[in-house]
């Protein structure tokens, strides 16, 4: 084997080296966002807004004041698409259907 072709070998696998070093620092992630992830999809979970919309109704109809009830009808008027009221018979109470994105969450 002469001199040269020795030395390109050398030059080749120093720079083999450092790409795999390079590569490796690439493949690991700084940082881990699986818990973060894992965090807001917790946080934005569709149980856990039903539970809180349900708790901001139950709030607002129980417990405020007519200035936090007006600052929620335009929220609770988005959630709602239509309102059905229909006949019943005899003396009983009219029928309520109500249709829409809070439909779902008081299912």
């Amino acid at each position: 084997m002469n001199w040269g072709a020795a030395a390109k070998l050398d030059e080749l696998e120093a720079t083999r080296e450092r790409l795999v070093l390079e590569l490796e620092a690439v493949a690991a992630p700084s940082e881990d966002f699986q818990e973060k992830i894992a965090k807001v999809r917790q946080q934005f979970n569709p149980a856990n807004i039903e539970v809180s919309i349900r708790k901001l109704i139950f709030l607002a109809r129980n417990n405020a004041d007519e200035q936090a009830k007006q600052r929620l009808m335009p929220i609770v008027r988005d959630l709602i698409q239509t309102v059905v009221i229909g006949k019943t018979r005899g003396h009983q109470p009219a029928s309520l259907q109500v249709h829409g994105s809070i439909a779902n969450i008081m299912a």
